[in-house]
């Protein structure tokens, strides 16, 4: 593990309490090797130009390469810099708190998300959901999308996992139906949950349908 001197050290654990994480929240990151991780905070501090855009990038960029200990790093850091994160940036540290399967850090987020406001963004409240269906129960499933403001084709995807995911079909099978809009996305959700509850017809028979009416199917490179 790195050597983080006892006054900085002290000075960040004073700023991520008032970002509303616990003690015993950042001892679970620390696991990870994140939050003080040498590699994530050189490149942030590296950066030419720090803003809220900016940082959020390298967060990106981390969260897509797997590196989701790195994105929680700067996400830490950036507050150093008095740089307030935005919707997409909670909502990809959120995901990548998912991927680590650290669902009490995914709470810690999402508390700070409720505190700025930000919570019912369907970005954020996506990811927040994404999390519950993941790691959580199925009451904070329905809550989270209660909690959403507009929920996006993304957002009705997760739900309906979080239903197949508890075997109530019917009830998957009712949100899809009644979505504004079903992408590729909300299809396969559909179909796989119907295949690996036993439900093999229905599966066939969705697949036909989706075929009947153009669904766009994502390309496949040779």
């Amino acid at each position: 593990m790195s050597f983080v001197p006892a006054l900085i050290r002290q000075k960040r654990l004073a700023i991520l309490g008032q970002c509303s994480f616990q003690t015993n929240s950042i001892s679970r990151a620390e696991s990870h090797a994140s939050f003080w991780n040498p590699d994530a905070h050189q490149l942030l501090d590296e950066l030419p130009q720090r803003d809220v855009k900016s940082v959020t990038a390298l967060i990106c960029q981390f969260a897509k390469q797997n590196r989701h200990a790195e994105a929680i790093a700067c996400f830490t850091r950036m507050h150093l810099f008095d740089i307030k994160p935005n919707e997409y940036t909670l909502a990809t540290v959120i995901h990548s708190s998912a991927a680590l399967k650290d669902l009490r850090l995914g709470k810690q987020i999402q508390s700070y998300a409720v505190k700025a406001g930000l919570c019912s963004n369907v970005f954020p409240g996506s990811a927040i959901l994404d999390l519950y269906v993941k790691l959580g129960s199925f009451d904070a499933i329905l809550r989270a999308f209660e909690d959403i403001n507009h929920p996006n084709v993304f957002s009705y995807a997760s739900l309906i996992r979080g239903y197949t995911k508890e075997g109530r079909l019917d009830e998957a099978g009712d949100v899809f139906r009644s979505m504004p809009e079903r992408n590729v996305v909300c299809w396969n959700t559909m179909i796989s949950g119907c295949s690996q509850s036993g439900r093999n017809e229905e599966a066939v028979n969705l697949f036909n349908e989706m075929f009947r009416e153009g669904v766009n199917l994502p390309s496949v490179d040779a």
